[in-house]
C-alpha cells in the first residue's frame, strides 16, 4: 500500500501524512480532507491533529486546528477523493506543482521542472500507469535540466488523484487506465499546453513525450495540438487510432522494446506504415532485447543498454525540433 510518514497514527483505512505545517489533498491543491469512517491523528513535535469531519478542511482552519469549516463559517464541501482500492491520499503540497483548471471543470494537478535558466522552449511529460511519481518526475527533472520548461500533469486526478506508486498490479492500475477516456486525455492536454504557451521563453515552441499509456496520450495530443516534436515510448494502443495520423502536427518520435510480448513488432508496425501513406515525419527505433518499459530505471524492466541510447535520441530530437 502507501508508505506512511513517522508519527501517524491511523484508525480504518490507511492515510498518507507528512509533517504538520504544509498539506495538501491528494491533488496537492490547498485543501486536504478525510472522509468518515475514520480518525486521522498527525503529530510531529507538535500538538496533535484530529481529523474527524466528513467535510474538506482548509489550510486556515487546519492551522488553527479547529474547524473544518470556511472563514466564513459555511462548510467545504467533500469532493470524495478517494482511490479505488479504498486507501484516503493525504500527501504533502510542494512548491513545484500547480492546479491546472480543465475545461471539464475538473482541477488537475501538475508537477513543473524547470531548468538553470530562463526556458527555451516547454516540454510536457506524459506519465505511465504508475502516476507522475518520482520517476516521471526525475524524467521531467532531466529534460527540464537542458533548458526547457516542463509540466507533467496528473492524468488520473478525475478517479485517483495523486496516485503515486513504483508499480502496482494490474487490477490496480487498469481500472485507472480504462476510466481515462481519449477527450478527457485531449482536454488534459489542453490545459497543459495552454499554461506552458503563456510562461515567458516557450513561445509557440512546446514538445511532448509519455511513456506506456503516457505513449499513447503523446499521440493523442499530438492529432489535437498544435506541436513541434512528439516522443512516444512504448505507447500501446496506438494502433487502433491510425484514423488519426493524417492530424499529427509535428514529428513523431517512437521508441520500441523488441521484447515488449505487450507490444509486438507486427502490432507497431502498423504505425510507420500509417505514417508513410500520410506522408507524415517519423523515426521509430527498436531496441531488440529491450522489454516494455524498458526506460523505467527503478523497475526491473529496466534495461542499461537501450536507455543510455535512448535519452541522446529524445534529447536530440527535442534540440533541432524546438530550436
Amino acid at each position: 500500500m502507501f508508505p506512511r510518514y513517522p508519527d501517524t497514527e491511523l484508525s480504518g483505512r490507511e492515510v498518507v501524512t507528512a509533517d504538520f505545517g504544509s498539506f495538501a489533498r491528494a491533488d496537492r491543491s490547498p485543501d486536504y480532507g478525510c472522509r468518515s469512517g475514520f480518525d486521522a491523528k498527525v503529530s510531529g513535535g507538535k500538538e496533535p491533529l484530529r481529523l474527524d469531519s466528513t467535510r474538506m478542511l482548509g489550510g486556515s482552519a487546519a492551522t488553527s486546528r479547529s474547524s473544518a469549516s470556511r472563514s466564513d463559517g459555511t462548510a467545504r464541501e467533500d469532493k470524495g477523493l478517494q482511490n479505488p482500492i479504498g486507501d484516503f491520499i493525504l500527501l504533502p503540497m510542494k512548491e513545484n506543482y500547480i492546479a491546472l483548471q480543465v475545461s471539464d471543470g475538473t482541477e488537475m494537478s501538475a508537477y513543473v521542472a524547470k531548468g538553470p535558466s530562463s526556458p527555451k522552449a516547454g516540454v510536457i511529460v506524459l506519465q505511465e500507469a504508475f502516476g507522475v511519481n518520482d520517476y516521471i518526475r526525475r524524467v521531467a527533472d532531466r529534460i527540464a535540466a537542458e533548458g526547457y520548461l516542463v509540466v507533467a500533469p496528473e492524468l488520473f486526478h478525475r478517479t485517483s488523484p495523486g496516485f503515486d506508486r513504483v508499480e502496482a498490479p494490474m487490477d490496480v492500475v487498469m481500472p485507472l487506465m480504462q476510466a481515462l477516456k481519449v477527450e478527457e486525455i485531449e482536454n488534459d492536454v489542453r490545459a497543459a499546453h495552454a499554461w506552458l504557451g503563456k510562461q515567458p521563453g516557450v513561445r509557440d515552441a512546446i514538445g511532448v513525450v509519455g511513456f506506456c499509456m503516457g505513449g499513447r496520450a503523446s499521440f493523442i495530443a499530438n492529432s489535437v495540438l498544435s506541436f513541434k516534436a512528439a516522443v512516444s515510448l512504448y505507447g500501446g494502443g496506438i494502433a487502433d487510432l491510425l484514423d488519426r495520423v493524417s492530424r499529427l502536427s509535428a514529428p513523431m518520435l517512437f521508441f520500441w522494446g523488441g521484447a515488449d510480448p505487450r507490444i509486438p513488432r507486427e502490432t507497431w508496425s502498423k504505425i510507420p506504415a500509417a505514417m508513410d501513406a500520410a506522408g507524415k515525419t517519423h523515426v521509430d527505433v527498436e531496441f531488440s532485447g529491450a522489454p516494455h518499459a524498458y526506460l523505467t530505471d527503478n523497475r526491473s524492466s529496466y534495461h542499461k543498454e537501450a536507455a543510455e541510447l535512448t535519452w541522446p535520441l529524445i534529447l536530440s530530437f527535442f534540440k533541432q525540433k524546438l530550436a
